[in-house]
């Protein structure tokens, strides 16, 4: 039986608690994305939900910080039991088909912005 890599998007990957023993240390991969996710004394808010969510299992959790596509290949590959991503990053054929992607469980909203003195009417794409 092969089991697929899972990928937690915006936190949690409770799906594999269930394989592994009470007390054990899993490795999550990462990347940084600063206040969502980052490698500092403040992990921020999806890593913060990673590691309770872990803990409510008895599994510690160690972040493994990575650049996004080396973050991606090691999820992909198998290395990383599981990564903290959007589900875009891992949308492409080759990638999506060795990952398995638990349910969201933060959303979070990007938005541009720009200087109305400047642009009174607006900023236009064509």
């Amino acid at each position: 039986m092969q089991i697929k890599t899972g990928v937690l998007f915006s936190a949690v990957c409770l799906l594999f608690a269930s394989i592994l023993p009470a007390n054990e240390k899993i490795v999550v991969a990462a990347f940084e994305y600063p206040q969502i996710y980052q490698k500092s004394s403040n992990s921020g808010i999806a890593l913060d939900l990673v590691r309770e969510a872990f803990k409510a299992v008895a599994i510690d959790v160690e972040y493994k910080f990575y650049p996004v596509a080396r973050m991606i290949a090691s999820v992909s590959a198998g290395q990383s039991l599981c990564g903290v991503g959007g589900t875009v990053l891992f949308e492409k054929t080759e990638v999506a088909s060795s990952v398995n992607i638990a349910a969201p469980v933060q959303y979070v909203s990007q938005v541009f912005l720009y200087n109305s003195k400047k642009y009174p009417n607006g900023i236009t794409f064509d």
